[in-house]
């Protein structure tokens, strides 16, 4: 575990990121709900007090910040010890899972990892179809694919999954060796 910062909550998102960014002198990332300052050594988060409401029911002005290596692992450790938690294990779309609890002062200390946030789905799509058509990488199907998937465009019949996909795809390229087929790359 490692102190890395803490967090602001405010009301104010946008006007307490310029305000630090221009004391600290560095850029800010993130947006009107979430926006991180980060110096050598530690980061400086702001975080929007109507959200922080929305995803647990605390009333705080700070938020300590520690990283974990493993927050469900952390959650699990701390709620057997039974300190108070206020939000349990969640991922949020700005890439941080975190687990929240309280000290015995009240502050809220978050336990965080941060992690990739999940790929667009239209750049998924778009990755699928020019593996597939342009490229002619038939791996695409396993590798993009769920287990159930029902490819509407195979003939009446073919059951559903990649296998089937990529059988199909097979048969169409083989006896269609000449088509082209134009997608843009993905994203």
């Amino acid at each position: 575990m490692r102190f890395t910062g803490a967090s602001l909550i405010a009301d104010d998102v946008p006007g307490l990121v310029a305000f630090y960014s221009a004391v600290l002198g560095v850029p800010a990332s993130g947006d009107d709900v979430f926006a991180t300052v980060a110096v050598p050594g530690a980061t400086l988060s702001i975080f929007a007090a109507d959200a922080l409401r929305r995803m647990a029911p605390v009333d705080a002005t700070t938020v300590l910040e520690l990283r974990v290596d493993d927050v469900d692992a952390a959650h699990e450790r701390l709620r057997a010890l039974g300190v108070p938690i206020v939000k349990p294990p969640t991922t949020q779309p700005w890439g941080r899972r975190s687990v929240w609890l309280r000290d015995p002062a009240g502050t809220v200390v978050t336990l965080y990892r941060d992690i990739a946030p999940p790929p667009d789905p239209a750049d998924v799509v778009a990755s699928y179809f020019h593996r597939l058509l342009v490229q002619r990488d038939l791996s695409a199907c396993d590798d993009l694919l769920a287990p159930d998937y029902l490819d509407h465009d195979a003939p009446p019949g073919t059951p559903p999954g990649p296998a089937a996909t990529r059988a199909y795809a097979e048969r169409l390229f083989a006896d269609h060796p000449d088509l082209r087929v134009d997608v843009g790359p993905p994203h």
